[in-house]
């Protein structure tokens, strides 16, 4: 009975099959197969006509092995032509930036070999990495088990890490935060490199009272005249520059929109804040925090849905008296979350925005507070300076900078809407500080981000435009399918009217 059912369903299984292959396919694909439907459509009424009219004289002109010879090699040969030309029209192959087309070629042919799909899996854009040790650093304990990782290797634009549940699609070289985080790390680089360079044959010891009193002498210094250190400020990012940066973003989120069709291009956007511990970088986090509200902008802009926005403040590897928090912390600890989440739905309002700034190192505020109070230890006056001043450089320096970010990057003068209207900002998701570092023994607080990060992928929300181009493209779809069905009930009785003359 069972196989008697099977055998009457058959029909009915293989059409939904076949649909539900065609829905999983590329749109390119899909073309393709609508054309040949349509030829097929066309010569089997073509066909019928001839056959119903019994006119031998018109069988004989119409029936000769080159003209079915060439109508075969037409059926398949059409088709195949529609697939290129669609697929070309669809890719935007190279334009001005061929490295980014091969990097994601490379990376998706990577994706392909170990039976990945970017439409099977939530993927997540991750801003203001440097394309090397820090991405590496950042996925070196994931959640889940890692299957692709860095991909391409080398230096590149872009990179993969593929884990088991979620992709990340790292853009080191591609959009305006990218280009700032480049210049803060290179200046980061210089003032340590400046700062090493003096005490290079001091001792250990010498080294630590030198930085202790140098973050003492800032502090009386910040508290005593009310004014930050002065620095020598870099060059402001060119016109040119920053055009450069936003339309290579652009066309790295046209290749994440075109893979990802029909589903959502991106479920969250995490942003990478190299800020300085050590020192107030006012003009520094203001530069940041204005890239990184352009790249979000240009990000919603291009592929039509506003994503949770995650910023990490991956500072704490600098930090000298690292080492000695992480000792006295456990495994559970070091790897869960340490910041500020905030809901998406929730507009991200000046005043909320202060709060997520300043309550993003208020856990680890906390629990330096903790330990430094902690009757057990309070005999170890050197570990616990090295704490006190950390926690002070954690409230001076960092909360200030995370502060000057978020005002910056969700300014509604960078969101505008299309003809000036109003725009909507983004979706902030939350705020964290960790210690990304290539040395396990340093890296902490990342594995929980991440988690976290996975855990928003559903929070979504499509734009206006979006939304409204949708409703066309349906509209019109309706259009064409009903002037499709005209065309067939047409020729449907052009063929009964002549056969049945």
């Amino acid at each position: 009975m069972q196989s008697l059912l099977k055998i009457l369903l058959l029909p009915f299984t293989t059409i939904a099959a076949a649909m539900g292959w065609l829905g999983r396919a590329s749109v390119a694909t899909r073309i393709a197969w609508i054309v040949a439907l349509f030829q097929f459509v066309v010569v089997a009424l073509a066909v019928s006509v001839v056959l119903g009219a019994g006119d031998r004289a018109v069988l004989q002109s119409w029936w000769s092995p080159g003209k079915a010879l060439a109508l075969v090699l037409l059926l398949v040969l059409v088709p195949l032509l529609v697939y290129q030309a669609a697929r070309l029209w669809l890719e935007h192959q190279g334009g001005r930036w061929p490295d980014i087309a091969a990097a994601w070629s490379a990376a998706v042919d990577e994706l392909s070999r170990q039976q990945i799909s970017l439409t099977d899996s939530p993927l997540f854009i991750v801003l203001g990495s440097d394309g090397g040790e820090l991405e590496r650093a950042l996925f070196a304990e994931p959640p889940t088990p890692i299957v692709v990782q860095q991909s391409p290797p080398g230096g590149g634009p872009l990179h993969i890490f593929a884990l088991r549940d979620a992709i990340f699609v790292c853009l080191s070289g591609a959009g305006q935060t990218a280009l700032s985080a480049a210049s803060v790390r290179v200046a980061m680089a210089d003032g340590v490199q400046a700062w090493s360079e003096p005490l290079s044959g001091a001792s250990p010891e010498a080294v630590a009272d030198h930085s202790h009193s140098g973050v003492d002498q800032e502090a009386d210094a910040l508290a005593g005249a009310g004014q930050p250190a002065v620095r020598s400020p870099r060059p402001l990012r060119s016109a040119k520059e920053r055009r450069e940066a936003t339309d290579r973003l652009e066309s790295a989120c046209d290749q994440l929109r075109q893979a990802r069709i029909p589903w959502a291009a991106i479920n969250g956007v995490v942003v990478l804040l190299p800020l300085q511990i050590d020192r107030e970088a006012d003009a520094d986090a203001a530069s940041l925090g204005q890239a990184v509200g352009e790249d979000l902008a240009t990000i919603t802009r291009v592929l039509g849905v506003r994503a949770p926005v995650t910023l990490v403040a991956g500072v704490l590897q600098d930090e000298p008296a690292i080492d000695e928090l992480l000792s006295r912390l456990d495994a559970g600890n070091r790897s869960a979350a340490c910041g500020q989440p905030f809901p998406p739905g929730l507009p991200p309002t000046p005043e909320h925005l202060h709060a997520v700034a300043f309550n993003a190192s208020g856990l680890l505020n906390d629990r330096l507070a903790e330990l430094l109070l902690d009757p057990r230890r309070i005999s170890k006056q050197p570990a616990n300076r090295h704490l006190l001043a950390m926690l002070g450089r954690l409230r001076l320096h960092i909360s200030t900078q995370i502060d000057r970010v978020l005002q910056q990057a969700f300014s509604p003068d960078l969101h505008g809407g299309v003809d000036g209207r109003r725009g909507v900002l983004p979706l902030l998701a939350g705020c964290y500080v960790a210690s990304i570092s290539g040395n396990p023994s340093r890296r902490a607080y990342v594995r929980g981000l991440l988690d976290r990060v996975v855990q928003m992928q559903g929070e979504l929300d499509w734009t206006d435009e979006s939304l409204q181009a949708e409703a066309w493209a349906v509209r019109m779809s309706r259009v064409l399918f009903a002037a499709a069905g005209v065309m067939i009930v047409t020729l449907v009785a052009i063929v009964w009217w002549r056969v049945s003359r």
